[in-house]
């Protein structure tokens, strides 16, 4: 029962008994209702620090325990049924070493939120079979790059889609292919839709002439996005910033490509 009641009841109760100098249910009423006040600002003052620790950890980090999708507004709200059953593997980087300006987290920690923001909305809205690498906040439990290309050849996928995000100081995105037209092709309408978003210069799609194991390696029509520079301040804060929104235009892009080949 509150601390409150109980002290006012004895109050009541301190008012009926007459003829004693000193009330001692008085004076214990008057202790807990004193220690009462007390423990009310307490509370208050630690719930303020508490909003306020949880308000800044959500702008510096924002939610990585949320699975629902249903605050990200898609202006593609339609459900794409594929004629053909394309298969689709997500592999975010594991570079949990490489921190973002300012330690605002890591390049495999937000690459893997993207990720599977992105594979939420290709299940919830198409018939792709898709397979993410994704980490389910635990980096012990994410794939190295030898396995998670291991695991895509295994999976059969058609297309591999690589996130990551970049560093040494320059500006915007960009996004590695292999001499395929079909990965030229699908890297153009990622990259297109992505920088629809992205206010920062695009820096275009490069042909990564075998140098990177990830496409050099897959079966699949494979490419490799580097989503901004994460060492400068700017663009590591609008990546963190807009993580579900850049997952939005990942999945206008594989749309679109798809859409253009399905027959």
């Amino acid at each position: 029962m509150n601390q409150k009641y109980i002290a006012t009841g004895i109050l009541i109760i301190s008012t009926m008994v007459s003829g004693i100098t000193c009330n001692p249910y008085e004076a214990f009423a008057t202790e807990l209702l004193a220690q009462n006040d007390i423990n009310e600002t307490n509370t208050t003052a630690t719930s303020k620090e508490e909003t306020f620790e949880s308000s800044s950890n959500n702008n510096l980090n924002e939610i990585h325990t949320t699975d629902s999708l249903t605050d990200c507004e898609s202006s593609l709200n339609n459900h794409y049924q594929f004629h053909n059953r394309y298969r689709l593997y997500i592999n975010p980087s594991v570079q949990y070493h490489n921190a973002y300006y300012g330690n605002l987290g890591t390049e495999g920690r937000h690459m893997n939120d993207i990720a599977h923001y992105l594979d939420n909305l290709l299940k919830e809205q198409t018939n792709l079979i898709v397979k993410c690498n994704y980490d389910h906040n635990d980096e012990q439990k994410a794939l190295s790059l030898s396995q998670s290309v291991a695991d895509s050849n295994a999976f059969n996928a058609d297309f591999h889609l690589a996130l990551h995000s970049n560093a040494g100081g320059g500006s915007g995105s960009e996004i590695w292919t292999s001499a395929k037209d079909e990965s030229k092709s699908f890297a153009k309408s990622v990259l297109d839709a992505v920088n629809q978003l992205l206010p920062f210069p695009s820096r275009g799609s490069k042909d990564c002439k075998n140098t990177l194991y990830e496409i050099k390696n897959t079966k699949a029509t494979s490419i490799l996005l580097e989503v901004l520079f994460h060492d400068d301040k700017s663009q590591a804060e609008f990546i963190i910033t807009h993580k579900r929104e850049i997952a939005q235009k990942l999945f206008e892009g594989i749309i679109k490509y798809l859409s253009s080949i399905d027959n």
